[in-house]
């Protein structure tokens, strides 16, 4: 039987810039975007590729999921009302309210689900400016103003959760 795709025996990495490398190279963006699209997490923080029966390993510098661009809708005060984001995977999601983290060496997190799994999902610089300039702080520490409700910003916490 053919195979759609066959792996090398060198592992496949992604950086923590969200760069996806093979042995030394650089993938293809549509193999990455083909890639991205299949990834597959596990309970135990490993990330896999899963075409049809096929199952690969990668081998992660911080996390597989990475956002690409945001949505800040704001209302007609300049309040934020909404969140949207556009994930490396291609899918887009709302940021939810409990899921921001910042890393100690200053990296924005959220929590997105895939396959029911709370897995942590990095921004990136200019992305992390971006929500900065909404950050705010009281007593309790500091939160971005979503919708009304103060959106904590925990330390991050890189693991998977169970999501139900």
């Amino acid at each position: 039987m053919a195979q759609l795709v066959s792996f090398d025996d060198a592992p496949i990495r992604i950086t923590a810039r969200g760069e996806w490398i093979q042995g030394e190279d650089l993938l293809h963006p549509k193999v990455i975007e083909l890639f991205s699209k299949h990834l597959v997490p596990s309970l135990d923080g490993r990330y896999f590729i899963q075409l049809g029966f096929q199952r690969y390993g990668l081998v992660v510098d911080d996390t597989a999921y990475f956002v690409s661009s945001l949505d800040v809708e704001k209302n007609d005060r300049g309040m934020i009302e909404r969140i949207g984001l556009k994930v490396s995977d291609g899918q887009r999601e709302t940021l939810r309210s409990d899921s921001l983290m910042q890393s100690d060496d200053n990296v924005f997190y959220c929590r997105i689900i895939r396959r029911e799994l709370g897995v942590a999902c990095r921004f990136s610089p200019a992305l992390y400016h971006t929500l900065a300039l909404d950050i705010e702080s009281d007593d309790e520490g500091y939160y971005l103003e979503v919708a009304g409700a103060r959106c904590r910003i925990a330390p991050y916490r890189p693991a998977p959760v169970p999501m139900t």
